[in-house]
């Protein structure tokens, strides 16, 4: 094992994401393809519960001494609730995780980054109903 990869962990949502779902096994290769292509060594992804506002998994992640990067589907799974959002911010500047979500093609390495993307894709969803 080569030592000097980031270590990911991906993160599996079993609801639907901004009107998608998408079946947990077709998440899992999906990242599974993108740490191989970034040649990040990938740990057995969570299921977060498939309960309204829980995002259980996704905390116990941010608290992972083990895990580098967090990969997900998209940035839309992350909590949409502003209660819940903020306490994941405070946890995540704790605890300096960097995050990808691949629908969007995104990085984000701090918690600035993450309020900014954030803001732009909640005008995006928000435009989407019209549409």
């Amino acid at each position: 094992m080569n030592s000097s990869k980031k270590i990911a962990q991906g993160y599996l949502f079993l609801k639907p994401f901004n009107r998608v779902y998408l079946p947990t096994n077709i998440q899992n290769i999906i990242i599974k393809n993108y740490c191989e292509q970034n040649d990040l060594l990938l740990k057995l992804s969570v299921n977060e519960h498939n309960i309204k506002n829980c995002w259980m998994e996704l905390f116990s992640l941010l608290k992972k001494k083990d895990t580098d990067i967090i990969v997900m589907m998209s940035i839309y799974m992350l909590p949409d609730n502003k209660k819940d959002f903020i306490k994941f911010c405070k946890s995540l500047k704790k605890n300096e995780k960097h995050f990808v979500f691949v629908f969007e093609n995104l990085k984000i390495k701090n918690i600035n980054e993450l309020k900014n993307k954030m803001n732009k894709f909640k005008l995006f969803k928000e435009l989407n109903k019209f549409i």
